[in-house]
This record gives structure tokens, sequence and C-alpha cells, in this order.
């Protein structure tokens, strides 16, 4: 369980886990009825109702097809006894009225799981059920929620805003609802199931709670995870499985079907009431600790640098020494430099250890350009799939500049663009917002004898997790650091560590701001 709390932290800590929440969570936290009793609560509102009469035939029926176990085929039979009143039964006032009495204000009966998934403030969560819990309790920053009629809401929502998506409905939308045969019908030959799959799969680390094994098979479900189970066959050896978290202990026929569909199947405890204290030891704050007198040399060693390469030196062995001791890596600052020939690319200006390769990277297009684009740190190959935040761009005021160069003739006219990436795919799904940083991965060390790493980390200076003045946002440079070890090179620990390595080489480029605006870069030959 350690290894994939340490996962599931560092998913959260980087903004990409996304809680997917089943009808386990509202049936604890609010009392609301499963699908049997959900069911079974229809018959009674049906008996209720003075001012429409059902036979009692009929509703001796529906009870029948629901002992049957055929829950869809029931409630499709259950719908048809509102659609008589009405063009369609989601029009009815009546089967509106049903959902309006269940849902609108439910009696919280909590456990401390909404606290605990409050307390991880996921960026986006994925339900499958009708209520507003999730919106009433705001578990998310932002407080938009769709439905899957709102495709193009779902896609923006889990490219770049905040909210919740209900793929099953709201109550409140009652043509959203999905419920019997017909309507899994509908939403199943929908054109826009698979893009919605790809998206989630591709949005960051699901985490799905509050579902059993049979509750991810119903049919609209079923088509999600056929498509995760074709997404998953496309990159085997899924080094960033979805997760989903179960009480006890599943059989191993179930484990085996939860990795068809790229999904790791996590025991949290014995018992429910264990969920929400895993989820708290998801968000709980990690001490990161550096001695004093490590600070203070380092800051001494950069503030009696004479230039901004050995100040970059100084920082670069504080990488090797104290974020990454007792491993071998190789460190690489790339400044971001523009020049008449190539246009604008990062050059690599200091690398240890002294026979390091100094290589020219493309800008935009290549995982370091990307990582300063974003002001971002990127593990690769984790974020392989990860989409391009374009919606970050757009808000940090760098949308129509990576636009340009997207389409600009040192692009174009690149050998290595024309060699390892195919720029109409890139420019495509760059305009529909679909790009992932490994459409544009340039992979120029596969073809040599020895393989150079196994992994790599691209360290922006600056890191930008928050922003103000867009103006005053320089690009100066990336770290790269990469190494052949096994284990990651990105965790809590190394990755706040990073971070200051990042702000004081951003403060060395500050320091040496001319006039004019633009930095003081350091010599064009490469040091040590």
């Amino acid at each position: 369980m350690n290894e994939h709390l340490h996962y599931l932290r560092e998913a959260h800590r980087n903004g990409n886990l996304i809680p997917f929440i089943g009808a386990g969570y509202s049936t604890s936290e609010a009392g609301l009825p499963s699908w049997p009793q959900l069911l079974g609560a229809g018959a009674a509102y049906l008996r209720s109702q003075s001012r429409r009469t059902v036979p009692a035939q009929k509703i001796r029926t529906l009870e029948s097809l629901a002992k049957s176990g055929d829950l869809p085929a029931a409630f499709q039979f259950f719908q048809g006894l509102f659609a008589d009143t009405a063009a369609a039964h989601y029009d009815s006032v009546h089967y509106q009225g049903f959902f309006n009495d269940l849902f609108h204000e439910p009696e919280a009966h909590p456990t401390g799981l909404t606290e605990a998934l409050r307390a991880l403030s996921p960026r986006v969560a994925i339900t499958t059920n009708y209520d507003l819990l999730l919106e009433r309790a705001q578990v998310t920053p932002g407080q938009r929620s769709v439905t899957w009629l709102d495709t193009a809401g779902i896609r923006s929502l889990l490219r770049s805003e905040s909210g919740v998506i209900h793929l099953h409905g709201r109550y409140d939308v009652p043509r959203s609802i999905i419920l019997s045969s017909s309507d899994y019908q509908r939403i199943v030959l929908d054109n826009d199931s698979e893009a919605i799959a790809q998206a989630a799969f591709h949005s960051g680390v699901l985490m799905f709670l509050g579902s059993s094994v049979g509750g991810l098979s119903d049919p609209h479900m079923g088509k999600l995870l056929a498509e995760f189970a074709r997404i998953s066959d496309r990159t085997k050896e899924e080094q960033s499985p979805h997760i989903a978290l179960f009480n006890g202990r599943l059989p191993g026929v179930d484990i085996a079907q939860m990795r068809a569909y790229g999904i790791e199947a996590v025991s949290y405890g014995d018992d429910y009431a264990d969920l929400p204290q895993f989820l708290e030891r998801i968000s709980e704050n990690e001490t990161i600790t550096i001695s004093s007198p490590v600070t203070r040399s380092l800051v001494s060693s950069i503030s009696h640098a004479t230039t901004a390469a050995a100040a970059l030196g100084h920082i670069a062995k504080f990488i090797e020494r104290e974020v990454f001791p007792g491993r071998t890596v190789r460190i690489t600052f790339c400044e971001l430099v523009e020049t008449a020939d190539h246009g604008m690319q990062l050059e690599a200006r200091h690398v240890l250890p002294l026979n390091a390769t100094h290589n020219v990277f493309n800008y935009p297009l290549s995982i370091a350009a990307w990582s300063l684009v974003e002001g971002r740190i990127v593990a690769w190959p984790q974020e392989r799939d990860v989409l391009c935040n374009i919606g970050l761009l757009e808000r940090m005021g760098r949308l129509d500049r990576v636009r340009s160069l997207l389409s600009s003739k040192t692009v174009r006219d690149s050998p290595e663009i024309q060699k390892y990436v195919d720029l109409a795919r890139v420019t495509d799904r760059f305009e529909r917002r679909e790009l992932t940083l490994g459409d544009f991965f340039q992979d120029w060390s596969a073809g040599q004898p020895d393989h150079r790493y196994n992994q790599f980390i691209c360290l922006p200076v600056p890191v930008t997790e928050s922003f103000g003045n867009r103006e005053r946002i320089r690009e100066y440079g990336v770290f790269n650091i990469d190494s052949q070890d096994g284990s990651t090179l990105l965790d809590r620990r190394s990755a706040e560590l990073l971070k200051l390595a990042s702000a004081l080489a951003a403060a060395v480029f500050e320091k040496n701001v001319t006039g004019s605006g633009a930095p003081v870069t350091s010599p064009a030959t490469p040091h040590q």
C-alpha cells in the first residue's frame, strides 16, 4: 500500500489526481438510495400520487422486474409509467418531482469522507451520481458542473478548468439522467463517448472510489472502460496507472480485469470506514527539511559567483549532492536564447559531469521547452500522455506566441522536427486542445548504442505556481536532469528542493537583467 499511497500523493501534489466517485459515496454521506432502492422508492412514489393514478398491476410488474435483477429493463418500464403523460418521460412533471423529492435536499450523514475529499481539493471530480453533494460541499475549487450532454464542457473542465463532471446526469436536468436501457443507448451511441473516455484517460490519475467492481461494469462505464483498455493496449507497461480503491482483498480475476483497463486495484483498508483516513493520508503535508549550513553555503556561493555560469554551477552541484544524494544523475542547464538563423531555442550552458553532451532543444517543441512554457516540473516518461495545459498558456498570455512559433519557418525547417515530429498533427491537436507531451517528444537517443537515460526531469526557471502581472514572468531556461536509475527521480521531497533550486536560478538571472529587459547570458562556449 505504501507504494500506491506515495504514487497518489505525487499525483495529488502535481494537481493530477481526479477522484471518480460512485454511488457508495452518496449512500454513506446522505443515505441516498442505491439502484435497487431507487426502484422501490419509485414504486412508493407512484402509489402515493393522488393527481395521477397508476394501475396497481403495473406497479406490481415494476416490483417484479426489480427483483429479477435486470435493473435497466426495470427502469425502462418505470419510465414508461411517466411517458404516457408527456412527449418523453423526462418532460413529465411527475418524473421530475420524483427526483426532486429524493435528491433536492438530502439529509447529511457525514462520515468524514466529504471532509477528506475537500482536503484533497481536486481541480476536477467525476461522478456517476445524480445528486449535487460534491457541489454543495465545494469539494473542487471551481463550482462549474456539467453533464454528459455538454461534451465541450467536459473537455474544458478536464483540460484547464475546475468543477464536477456528472457522467450519468444530474437530478435537476432530467434529460441527462441515465437509468434505463434506452438511456444507456442514448449515451453509448453518442458520438462523443470515445472522445470523453480518451480525455478522461489522459487527463490525470483517476482515483475510483465508492464503486464496486460490478458498478464499474454498467453499459456506459463498460464502454468507457473498453476504450481505456484499447488505449492501454497501445501503451504497454503503463507506468502511471489509474487507481481503483476497494476495501478488503479483491479476487485475482477482478484485479486482472482492472489492469486490462489500465487501472490498478488498491485496498484502502478492511472496512468502508477506513476510506476517509486513507484519503487524508494522501493530502497530509510532508515535512521537507534541509540543513541551515547547506542553505547558507549555497546562497553564499551564488552571491560570490562572478558569472551566471558559475552561479548555475553551484546550483547544479546542490541538485546533485542534496536533492539526489548517492544517485548518478546528469545535469544540464539550457538557456533560452534567440538567434538569427534558428529562432528561439534552448542551448546548453552548464553541464555536469564534464563529459556530458551539449544539446540544443527546439522551442517550443521539446519536453524541456514545454516545461518552461507551462512553468512546471515535468517527469518523463511518466507524463508521456499528459495533456498540455493550453488553457494555462492562455491565462498566462503565452498562447498566441506559442501558436505563432508552431507555424514559424524555423520550426517548419528544423531537421529534428522533420525527423521526429508530425507537425501537422501537433498543430491540429494544439488547436483542439488535445495535445499531449508524447505528441512531440523527440527520442534522438533511442538509436544510440548506449541509451543515455531511463528517465529525466525538466526543471524550468522559473517554476510558475501562481502568477499576477503576466508581463513580468520571464522564461530563462531549464535544468535537464537525467538518470539511468530505475527508481523515480521526482517525489515530494525532490520536487520541493528543485523548486528552491529554480527560484535561486531565477534570482541569478533577475540580478543580471539589463536596462533593455534582456537577461545577461552566460558565454556561448559551454562551461565545465
